[in-house]
This record gives structure tokens, sequence and C-alpha cells, in this order.
């Protein structure tokens, strides 16, 4: 395991206290309370009270059902030798006693998520679906940076300890839901995580964009590999126990939702090119290196086959090629669409026996499809010998996870919920929030502003105030609310932020105008998000009959008519004024996200003018970009622009300020998914800071960038285009196509490019040496690269060092024109110091992919050629970055990757 792996490991451990493993005197494990107190694994065999008074703290052994006084006593319990609980066995021992002792019913209904108890053998039921992507989807959790941020981070430790974070959070949670009797009828109960999303951006129309980490294979396969180790990995029982198990989704080359077509029937043509060079490398690495448990297949078809379906994918190349020894999981309900959606079978029958023999062990979703797998039995489409296969590869990660060992012996048993979103993990996703900022213009150091001369700013935009915004995807709105970008600002200059609104009971007001609906976590967020907003005098918070998993509904007015009676709702009223005394003053300037008319114009324009006249105006921030109303899961974007009228917002801003020659900066702050294209904000706005969708604490992050108590380091890990016209049609999977498409092909200059991002400090680079003796080295040598980088600037701060490759002048066939090898993010170098940093060339990544040779295309023909490269070392790329380091070497021996013992 790498050294940040560990230091990060003793990171977490320093924040959880003396250890994250706390004991606690809750039934452990899989073992819950019983209404009279004992611990038991099956709750529901109807005689749960086996112990004599008093039975608190006693347990119910497995199979048995025989009681014994503790935990400690538990190795004494009669039945277990010789079955899957008996640890002295190994593990293909375990299962196939399971294997030969359950009835075919009981193991194919456990081919699910919701798998139910198998009360004679003491089995209790799990729900397998927990969408923990950069959060526990619950409500009661942590909520870190999306996944479009954690990418700009380029941050191997950012990533890891985000998972490990997350894991840790969602054993406490399982924990205590299972001692108080909920096994999870819902997403995110269970240590089965549907997470790293591995896919690549290929377009950045694509919805869930926001949930992966950019658009570059090297990149996200060493982030993912972070990821799934932090998840899985870094504990004090790594060698028998895994934390939470980690899913590598959606293979394969899934990347869109509804544009041009709905992904459930979308046929997506991939060559053995794109497949070898885009589509294959995160999931090979995710298999090979980073042991993820399970992997989910996609929604849709890959050259005319469902990847559920899919031997070809899930057999010969996941199994037979990549060794992978977990279980595939369906998209949701993905198995069925085999016939409800694609008609590749004529019966349902025909679909499960497809998928199951094709090498999808689980049904994700319902049981349409597994249902059907005793007819698919009685008509010779597959055998119990298929589902015996299906049901090892899953119960293979149950035992991993330490479920039906002595409970006392799974050191993850002793983690409990009480740190879960407390506050060293509130501190540490603002930390990580940091770390995604990434500054894409500076004109005139325009940042940091200083808080000690700051006389004030005008804040604009609905991003600002609403704090729902900044979470993105696959993440609940967290109990302790979200910190808003207008809270942070406030709290970066040091002023209070106390609530000072009344409250009223079954109160409700006739609304008069000017209302803003808001998602938070309780009644005290929704008082004080009114509080906060100069706009806002009344507030209305919605009972929990109202509540979804964004959050409850909080309604924001500036004027009301009367107040009416109304039951389940919780009213107030903030004092006039409330914040005269502040420095931050706000106008939303667009009602919504979408910004669909210009009403709001004025009073950001009123704002900015009065302020003005006051002498009480340094600087404009306006909030742009995107949210879950234009992407999203099953919605994708039809263009990159800017949504409505936010360009006409801020020409309308700029058009003030010169118009008065104020001379006052605007400052453009992007919370997004997927690249936007600018348009003349690129240029009108002074300083642009991309925080991504920056998570529960986003707001505190950014204000810390803007006044320059964090530098920030984040790179894009996609490319800007300038228009939606560089982009090739929707559902091109070529990405040479036309003018190309991501920055290893695309032929034009981008907005901002892959791998950019400013600084507040300055950084040179140096001494570029290698290990290839004369510049030479074979097809499958590993190049080790070292350069010298010190920090020429004022401030300390971090640097991403990145390592590129290309070889595109003596290629034979097509190949990227530039590509990411390796990278390293270093930390805090201060001043004047330098740091000597090694980064490594691996063979696939100046390698070809020959179409015609390829057998087909899923085995693709992939060699090193002979002939010159060139590697170039900065802090983005070499067309884009002063200051690269380059040389050129030769390979003198050509070889096929697959004779490199390390290709990746």
């Amino acid at each position: 395991m790498t050294s940040f792996f560990a230091a990060t490991t003793l990171l977490i451990a320093v924040f959880y206290g003396s250890s994250i493993y706390q004991v606690r005197a809750e039934c452990l494990g899989e073992f819950q309370e019983t209404p009279s107190g004992e611990c038991t694994m099956s709750p529901n065999d109807g005689n749960n009270k086996y112990c004599p008074a008093p039975a608190a703290g006693k347990y119910v052994c497995p199979i048995s059902k025989q009681c014994i006084d503790s935990v400690a006593d538990y190795p004494a319990c009669p039945g277990l030798k010789g079955t899957y609980l008996d640890v002295s066995l190994m593990l293909d021992q375990r299962l196939d006693f399971l294997i030969a002792n359950l009835t075919l019913q009981e193991k194919y209904t456990q081919l699910t998520n919701e798998a139910p108890e198998v009360l004679r053998l003491g089995i209790p039921a799990y729900n397998w679906l927990s969408d923990d992507v950069h959060s526990v989807r619950n409500n009661h959790a942590t909520v870190f940076p999306n996944g479009c941020g954690l990418g700009a981070s380029f941050s191997r430790q950012a990533l890891y300890t985000t998972a490990r974070t997350v894991a840790i959070e969602a054993r406490g949670l399982h924990a205590g839901l299972v001692h108080y009797g909920d096994r999870g009828t819902f997403n995110g109960a269970g240590i089965s995580a549907y997470g790293p999303s591995i896919n690549v951006v290929r377009d950045p129309r694509w919805g869930r964009a926001q949930e992966v980490y950019g658009e570059d294979p090297r990149l996200t396969s060493l982030l993912s590999h972070a990821f799934v180790t932090g998840y899985q990995y870094g504990g004090e029982q790594d060698d028998k126990y895994i934390l939470v198990a980690a899913c590598c989704k959606h293979l394969g080359a899934y990347d869109l939702e509804n544009i041009p077509e709905w992904r459930m029937t979308y046929n997506a043509h991939v060559d053995a090119v794109n497949w070898g060079e885009t589509y294959s490398p995160m999931f090979r690495q995710c298999v090979i290196l980073s042991k993820g448990q399970h992997v989910m297949c996609s929604y849709n078809a890959v050259n005319g086959v469902p990847t559920c379906g899919s031997k070809d994918m899930l057999t010969t190349v996941l199994r037979d090629k990549w060794g992978f020894e977990g279980f595939v999981v369906s998209d949701y309900d993905a198995m069925a669409n085999i016939l409800e959606t694609f008609h590749y079978t004529d019966t349902m029958a025909e679909a499960v026996a497809l998928s199951v023999t094709a090498g999808c062990d689980q049904e994700g979703g319902g049981t349409t499809a597994i249902d059907e797998i005793p007819q698919a039995i009685a008509q010779g489409l597959m055998t119990v010998e298929d589902v015996n296969l299906a049901f090892r590869r899953i119960f293979r990660t149950r035992i991993m996870l330490g479920m039906f060992d002595p409970p006392m012996d799974v050191a993850y048993n002793y983690i409990n919920n009480k740190t879960v979103e407390g506050d060293a993990n509130l501190e540490l996703a603002r930390t990580i929030a940091q770390e995604t900022m990434t500054l894409l213009r500076n004109r005139g150091n325009t940042l940091p502003l200083n808080p000690d001369t700051l006389k004030g700013i005008a804040v604009i935009g609905p991003q600002a105030i609403d704090p729902s915004l900044l979470t993105g995807n696959y993440a609940n709105y967290p109990d302790k609310g979200c910190r808003t970008i207008l809270e942070g600002l406030r709290v970066g200059l040091g002023e209070s932020v106390a609530s000072n609104c009344t409250q009223y009971e079954n109160v409700g007001y006739d609304i008069d105008k000017n209302v803003t609906s808001v998602m938070v976590g309780s009644v005290a967020e929704c008082g004080f998000m009114c509080d906060l907003d100069d706009q806002c005098n009344f507030w209305t918070f919605l009972q929990p009959d109202y509540v979804s998993v964004w959050g409850y509904v909080c309604r924001l007015m500036q004027n009301v008519t009367s107040t009416t009676n109304a039951d389940g709702m919780i009213s107030g009223e903030c004092i006039a004024n409330k914040n005269k005394n502040s420095r931050v003053h706000n106008a939303n300037g667009c009602e919504s996200v979408a910004c669909t008319d210009s009403s709001g114009f004025e009073d950001a324009l009123n704002l900015v003018l009065d302020m003005y006249l006051r002498n009480e105006l340094s600087a404009i921030v306006i909030t742009l970009g995107l949210s879950q109303d234009q992407e999203t899961e099953e919605r994708d974007r039809t263009n990159i622009e800017l949504p409505g009228y936010q360009n006409a917002l801020v020409n309308a801003v700029y058009s003030l300020d010169r118009a008065r020659e104020m001379g006052v900066p605007i400052i453009c702050v992007l919370i997004h998914g997927g690249t936007v294209a600018l348009g003349a904000s690129a240029t009108l706005c002074d300083a642009v800071l991309d925080a991504w969708y920056p998570g529960q604490m986003g707001g505190y992050a950014i204000a810390d960038t803007l006044f320059g108590y964090y530098n920030p380091a984040g790179r894009a890990a996609a490319t800007f285009y300038e228009s939606t016209a560089d982009l090739p049609v929707p559902g091109q999977m070529n990405e040479y196509a036309g003018q190309g498409v991501t920055y290893r092909y695309f032929k034009k200059k981008p907005l901002y490019p892959f791998g950019f991002g400013l600084s507040y400090t300055t950084f040179a680079y140096s001494n570029l040496r290698h290990n290839a003796s004369d510049n030479a080295l074979s097809g499958c040598d590993i190049l080790a690269v070292t350069v010298t980088v010190k920090n020429t600037g004022e401030r300390s701060g971090d640097e991403v060092v990145q390592l590129y490759v290309d070889h595109s002048m003596s290629a034979t066939v097509p190949v990227p024109q530039i590509r990411l090898a390796d990278f390293q993010r270093i930390q805090d170098l201060n001043p004047g110091q330098s740091q000597d940093v090694t980064l490594v060339l691996t063979p696939r990544y100046h390698s070809a992919v020959y179409n015609t040779s390829s057998p087909n295309w899923f085995e693709p023909d992939i060699r090193i050629e002979q002939g010159t490269f060139v590697i170039s070392v900065g802090g983005g790329q070499p067309a884009f970055n002063n200051g690269t380091v380059s040389q050129s070497l030769m390979v003198i021996r050509p070889q096929p990757l697959s004779a490199c013992s390390n290709q990746d």
C-alpha cells in the first residue's frame, strides 16, 4: 500500500479519537436487538425470547438458537462447526456448505438487491442497494464534493480520504440500523456501495458528467484506485475483511441518458480502438489492481448486445482476461430490460438465462427477471449450476465483509454512528472541497480578496443562497444542512450569522411575490436561510409530509399579505434590516438556475448601484452554472451554453460597472458538473472560480478561496469548449470523429484545456531526468521521470505535477495527440522551497491500437511501437502551460502490450 494511504488512515484515526473502532454496548455486526433485549441474527422466527431475564446483552446463537451470556461466548455456540459460520474453514468450503444446504429457491432469491432472510440457517436479510458515491445515501451523513470536483482535485489522497470516511459512516449507520431492527428496505442502509462511478466524460452534455472523475482514462484509473482502496482497505484487518464492498460502474461504454436516445434502448457502436483507449482501461485497473468486489453492467447495449447479457464483456473480458473474482450486478432492472426495452429475447425466462449465463450474477432493482429462473431451468435455458455460481460469487462478498464471522472478531463491527456527520467529518469535507477549487481566470490578480480592506461584496445568483444546489446528485440532503456561499462569505469576514427570527406553529402565509423555495434539513435551518438572505423577511417550513431525500421545503418570502392557519407548517418572521451591518449583501438576479427571464435583474443592479453609491462595494460575486434541473440521471443537456439569461445577467452587471466607471471586479463562481461554454462571461468576468458541486461544506470552501485563506490548485478534469458547435453529434462514440472530442483528440483550441488551473503563487520546473539509458527503452519498460518543482511566488500552495506523452510523430496508426501518463499533487510548498517529484510512464499510455488486426472490438490488438516519443512535465498540458520541461526518447524494441507484465 502506498504511503499516502497509510498516512491518511492515521489522519482519520486522529479525527475519530484514539481509535476509529470504538467499543459499543449495542448488538454487534449483523445481530439486532429483540424486544426482550437479546441480540439475534434471526429476528423473524416468531420466538425472540430465548434467554432468561434479564436478557439485555445476551446473544442467541445462529442455527442452534441457544442463549449465551455475552458476545465473548460466541465461539462456544453449538452447531457452527462445519457450516458457513465456521471461520476455521477456507472461504470456498464455507460457500460449499451454503450451496449444498440451501434449496434452489433459497439461492436464486438471493440474486437481487433485497436479499431475503433464510431463517433455518440464520442468514439475515440484506439490502445491497447503497448508492454511496460521494456520501452515504442517507440524510444523516456527510456530503463530500461530487465526482466532478473530486476529479478536479487531481489528488489520490483526497479520493482515498473521502472514500474511507464515507465507508466508516456507512459501517456506523448500518450498525445502528441493524441493531434497532431496520435491515434496510431503502437506499443507503448497507455496506456494499454502488460506487465509484468510473465512466469517462466523452460529451459534457451527459447528465451524469457530474458523477465521474473527468474525461481521461488515466486520471480516472488512478483516482478510482485510491477511492476503491479507501472503501475496502486501509484498516487493521485488511488481510481478512473489507470495510465496504466497492462497485466499479458502469461497464461499459455508457455515457448518455436520453439524447439522442433513451439509455435503456441505446446501442453504442464501439470499435477496438475506442474500447482499448477510452472505454475499458478504468475498469481493467479497478478489477486487476484495485480488486473491486463487484462490477455493475450498464443499461445500454454495445454493438447490438445489451451489456447485462454480453458474455463477451462479462465473461471473456472481465473474468477470463482480467481475472475478476467478484460478482456482477445489473443496473436497476437492466436484466429485465433485455426483454422489456431491448426486446432482445422473446421471453423473460430467456432474458434471465442469457444474463446469468453471460456472467451477470445479481438483478439490480426488482425480481422480475430472477423470478423466472425456475422456468428458465425447466426449459433447459440454464442450469442449477449457473445459479450456484452466481450465488457463490455474491456470498463470497458477504463473507469478506465479516457478516458471518464471530461479531467480536471483526474490528469494523465496533464502528458506531456517533461520529457520523460529526464536526471532524464536516471539517474534512471542507478540506476536500478546498482541494477541488479550480481557478480558471484571474485577470490582474483580482483574487484573492483582502478581508482587511474589503468594503463590501454584492453577491448575485440563486446558488449563493440555496444550499441544496451545492451537493450534486446521489446525495440526500444532510441533517446538519449545507453551508451556503453567502454564509461562507460572511463567516470569512468574521461576521456573526446567528438567526434572529421568530417562529410560529401551524401558521402559513398568503404570498404576494418574490418567493424562493430551497431545501433544508430542519426548521432552524429554514429560519437561518431567511436570516441570511437580504431579500427574505418571512419563511415557511413544510413539515415531514412534504419531505424528500433532498430535504424539507423551505419557502423564503420578501412580502406576504396575511397569515393563515396551516396544520403542519411552521413559519417565521425575521427582523427588518437584519443584515445592515454586514459587508455582504445579496440579490438573486435570476429566479432559479434556469434563469428563464430577466425580471430579477433590476434587484441585482439596484443592489450593486446602492452599495457603490454608499462606498460599500469592493467586489461583485456572480454565481453561474447548472443544477439538477439541467443535468442529472435520465437528463442530458441539449447544449453546453450557460442556461437562460445567465450571460445576460453578467453583461448587465458589467455594463453598469463600466457605465458608472466603478472599476469593481466581477468574480464569477461556477457551480456545475458537466463543463459549460461561458460565452461572453469568459471575458466579462475578471476572475472565474470553478467550484463544481462542492458538497455540504462548499460555501465555506468557496469563501476560503476567494479570501485567500486557501490557495487553489484544482485542475479542469474535462475540457471546456467554446460552444456546442465544437462537439460531435450526440451519441457519437468514436472520439476521433470529426474534429475530435476530449483533449486527447480535439483539434481546435478549447476555452480551458484539460489539466488547466491557476494558483495565487507560481512554480518553476527544472532538472528533468529519467531511468532510460541513452534515452532509449524497450516497449514494456516502465519509465520513471523525476523533475524538480520550485515555488517561485510569495505564497505557499499546492501544485499538480502532470506528465504527458506524445508519440503521434512516429505512430503508424491513429493515436491520441497527447495523453496524461501520471500526476501527483504536492502540498503546501512554501515560497522558495523545492521538491523532487517522480512520475511514471507505463506501456499502455504510449501504445497504439491496431483496429484492422484486432480479432474483435473487445480484444484490441495493442502494441508499443518503435520510434520517437516526447515526454513533458509541468502544471498542465505543454501546449497551454508555460514552463513545461520536455525531452524526446526512443522505443528501440517494439513489443505487444500483452507481453508486458506491468501494463498499467
